[in-house]
């Protein structure tokens, strides 16, 4: 029969975390989606789930069962280096590997037909594992027959601190599944608490359930959880393609001091690239250059070029070039250059990509994002970004900026009146306060173009921080002499005046 294992490096955020924060690791532990007390939790460590601390619960909630609790957010970009990394270790045992996209630092490894080249399976895994803590990660390996029953036994290993499982038969696969407990299951935190609230803790409890019942009682997902238990799904294993990442190295006879230059010997890299990736149908989704200048000069300057989206556009990755040598000339500020390194990175490209005409519509929305990529190239990654609204207690902590990676076709939400622009300020600026009994009139509260206050609604208490900082502000909207609304503050615990935005 055919055989499939599971490698866990068991949260693997978390790792990541603890490998920056290594004073965090003795502790409860967590990686939340964002740095915030209504963030929520995605992965825990085991000092954390024995606290009852567990994934989809918010951080100020987690943090009432355990003030010890440290979280903090994981770059998506970083979790995914990672990953890829640890995919093209695992190459080295079986040429088919698949990561766990619902799961980071899971991953299926096809485990069939190693009889001839590993005395055992059980030698065979002991061998994968020592191999990944030779890269400083905790893991663990199952190899069984489906792909439900290895991942739910490396759940338990997990656990109980095994390194390594492999069943002999299918049947004792089954039977050892049935005793997993759904905590340590990939399940959303709603099924996973309403199930424990009907004290069905296990996979065999829950195997038990009727088939349609579970449906119409708990959703599709919990329906297709019942399928796995039952083994009646069946996934064929879809191993990722892991390429090198393309690398082209350019020796000059005589250092090099015009850009112009430097961008003509670029373009005919970019070109022997580009005929390479299109021929395997990728795209280049981005590219490094290494600018070494001559002997005696400075280090190496290093650049990561990025487009809008992955692109066969020659031209458009020299635009790229270019806005970035405007912004940081290569020679001017740091010698002649004497050798150049492009390492290129591709993902496969979508049939548009490859298309040698497009459809124009009405509104361009990728000439759109090529122009904000642009605009990165020339002012760097934070000059593009967005509001985003989030949960929070203050003002400032409802809203954040986001990068802006694709533009989308604006669907603006109908409104049954007119509402106010506020326009907030990034720092609120200090006021002189008021004189003692002074109210509505006489008061100047920033500028004397805009006259003494004639009119003031509120107050209108504002409170939070009792997590870390406890604040308490009494908001007021001032109507000036010359027509100006002002959104000031009275910070009660400070005693000091704030001036925080102003409506439109």
């Amino acid at each position: 029969m055919p055989r499939l294992a599971c490698i866990d490096v068991p949260e693997l955020p978390i790792q990541l975390l603890l490998r920056a924060r290594p004073e965090w690791a003795r502790g409860p532990a967590a990686v939340v989606d964002r740095d915030h007390p209504q963030g929520v939790l995605l992965f825990v460590n085991e000092p954390a789930r024995k606290l009852g601390i567990l994934p989809g619960q918010r951080y100020a909630a987690a943090f009432g069962l355990s003030v010890d609790l440290h979280a903090a957010a994981i770059e998506p970009r970083e979790l995914d280096t990672q990953v890829e990394a640890i995919a093209r270790a695992l190459t080295a045992f079986s040429p088919r590997v698949e990561p766990m996209r619902e799961r980071p630092g899971t991953f299926f490894v096809d485990a069939s037909g190693l009889a001839w080249l590993e005395p055992s399976l059980e030698r065979w895994a002991t061998r994968l594992v020592d191999a990944l803590r030779a890269e400083r990660w905790t893991a663990v390996a199952a190899v069984g027959f489906t792909r439900f029953g290895a991942f739910a036994t490396a759940q338990m290993q997990v656990a109980a601190r095994k390194a390594t499982h492999v069943f002999a038969t299918a049947e004792a696969e089954h039977a050892f599944v049935q005793r997993a407990p759904l905590s340590r299951l990939a399940l959303p935190a709603a099924l996973r608490d309403r199930l424990a609230q009907l004290g069905i803790a296990t996979v065999g409890a829950f195997a038990a359930l009727p088939p349609s019942g579970v449906r119409a009682r708990f959703g599709a997902e919990a329906a297709l959880l019942h399928d796995f238990a039952h083994d009646r799904v069946f996934e064929p294993l879809r191993p990722i393609t892991l390429h090198e990442p393309a690398r082209k190295r350019i020796v000059f006879d005589l250092p090099v001091y015009d850009t112009s230059s430097i961008l003509f010997v670029l373009k005919q890299v970019l070109e022997a690239l580009i005929e390479t990736f299109a021929a395997r149908d990728h795209a280049l989704a981005s590219f490094t250059l290494a600018l070494k200048p001559e002997r005696g000069g400075p280090e190496p300057v290093i650049a990561t070029l990025q487009p809008a989206q992955p692109t066969l556009d020659v031209h458009l990755l020299l635009q790229l070039a270019t806005l970035h040598f405007e912004r940081t000339p290569p020679a001017e500020t740091r010698g002649g250059i004497e050798e150049i390194v492009v390492e290129a990175t591709t993902v496969p490209a979508r049939a548009e990509t490859l298309a040698l005409f497009k459809d124009h519509a009405t509104r361009d929305l990728e000439a759109g994002t090529r122009a904000l990529a642009l605009v990165r190239s020339r002012f760097g990654d934070g000059a593009v970004r967005r509001v985003a609204l989030r949960e929070g207690h203050l003002p400032e902590a409802s809203f954040q900026f986001e990068p802006i990676d694709r533009l989308a076709v604006p669907a603006p939400t109908p409104m049954l009146e007119h509402r106010a622009i506020r326009r907030v300020l990034t720092a609120p600026v200090p006021l002189s306060p008021p004189r003692r009994h002074q109210h509505d009139d006489g008061w100047i509260v920033h500028d004397l173009q805009q006259g003494a206050v004639v009119k003031c609604d509120g107050p209108y208490v504002v409170s939070g921080g009792w997590w870390a900082r406890e604040i308490e502000r009494e908001y007021v909207y001032v109507h000036t002499l010359r027509g100006d609304v002002l959104w000031v503050y009275l910070d009660t615990k400070r005693r000091r005046w704030f001036l925080h935005g102003e409506l439109g």
